[in-house]
């Protein structure tokens, strides 16, 4: 409900209430949704959240212009909500009091009302009390729509959360720093573990001082506007554990993705994944699509399983140059130019790695 955002203080202040009372009305059926008071008792509060319940609100509320002011002398020549149901539960039980009623936004779903009171035994409002009143409701009704966004953005971005909680991928959400923003519960389970990645001061750090510098560059890289906006690479763990496959994507104010967060600075989401040690990477259908040779999708895949290019020489048991050689055929043959991207693509391509 927008009137959480309302500066009740300042209104009440600025026309000499008492008490402040702002709800919004849905035009289907007359509900109220989530009044928000000020200055009254509990007892108050809680015939006018049963008469809301109950939909007892006067029908004249309806017609209010939005923008106008109504005050109690023209209410008390409205005999047909001295009668109403509203009068008897909520505003009889008080006494008598001075009030304003307003209307400061309407939607084609939703009309908010905005009261002002004072206690009988004080002045009634003034006409310069109104005056007042009706320059502030422009303010309001700003307010209140800046907050209906909000929600709106808030209500979207929990159901992202959620959406990632589901994922079995282990998603966090950094700042261009590193700081963690999010992290699911398959993320959160691998922080706690220790073993490759951790948290110290709410920032991701890897346990490997080589592979931290390198983490923390791509993530520098990937939240700049005008660089590549995915990367991928691998971190390495220290309880000898297969390496963790990790891809990191930009996200900003165009992105699908983001996270709604106005005038927010760019961010990247990096998902991480546990390769299984008897799941190993294939790769097979790289080779067959790009026709790759055998010794190239070797190369491919064993550095796609995490080592770096003169650990798959030795592997392979040929020299450093004709593993570069390899190499710079398989970027020629797919198309790729940097070897995250070749990564990602043999990642993806692997079946025992997707299910």
């Amino acid at each position: 409900m927008a009137g959480e955002a309302i500066p009740f203080g300042a209104v009440g202040q600025a026309v000499g209430a008492s008490y402040t009372l702002l709800f919004a009305e849905r035009e289907a059926d007359g509900k109220v949704e989530n009044p928000q008071v000020q200055g009254v008792d509990q007892a108050y509060g809680r015939r006018l959240q049963q008469a809301a319940a109950e939909r007892l609100l006067p029908n004249w509320l309806r017609g209010l212009n939005s923008g106008g002011v109504v005050d109690r002398a023209a209410l008390q020549r409205d005999h047909d909500f001295a009668h109403s149901a509203f009068f008897d539960y909520v505003v009889r039980p008080e006494g008598r009091f001075h009030c304003l009623i307003a209307t400061p936004y309407v939607t084609p779903t939703h009309r908010y009302h905005l009261i002002v009171g004072r206690p009988f035994n004080r002045r009634d409002f003034t006409p310069n009390d109104v005056g007042v009143l009706q320059a502030l409701l422009p303010f309001i009704g700003r307010v209140i729509a800046t907050e209906r966004e909000a929600a709106r953005a808030r209500n979207e971005a929990t159901g992202l959360m959620s959406a990632f909680d589901r994922m079995s991928a282990n998603v966090l959400v950094l700042s261009s720093h590193g700081k963690v923003e999010f992290a699911n519960t398959g993320a959160k389970r691998l922080l706690e573990l220790r073993d490759g990645l951790l948290l110290a001061n709410a920032t991701l750090i890897a346990t490997d001082p080589v592979a931290n510098a390198q983490l923390h560059r791509a993530i520098s890289q990937v939240t700049k506007p005008d660089a590549a906006s995915e990367t991928a690479f691998h971190l390495p763990r220290p309880s000898g554990c297969p390496p963790f496959c990790v891809t990191l994507l930009r996200l900003d104010g165009t992105s699908d993705l983001a996270l709604h967060r106005a005038a927010s600075p760019t961010r990247a989401m990096l998902v991480i994944q546990e390769p299984d040690p008897q799941e190993l990477v294939d790769g097979w259908s790289v080779g067959r699509i790009y026709g790759l040779t055998a010794k190239e999708l070797e190369t491919a895949v064993l550095l796609s399983r995490g080592q770096d290019l003169r650990s798959v020489a030795v592997t392979l048991g040929i020299s450093y140059n004709t593993a570069r050689c390899h190499l710079r055929h398989v970027y020629e043959k797919t198309n790729v130019h940097h070897q995250g991207d070749l990564i990602r693509m043999v990642l993806n391509a692997s079946p025992r790695l997707r299910r």
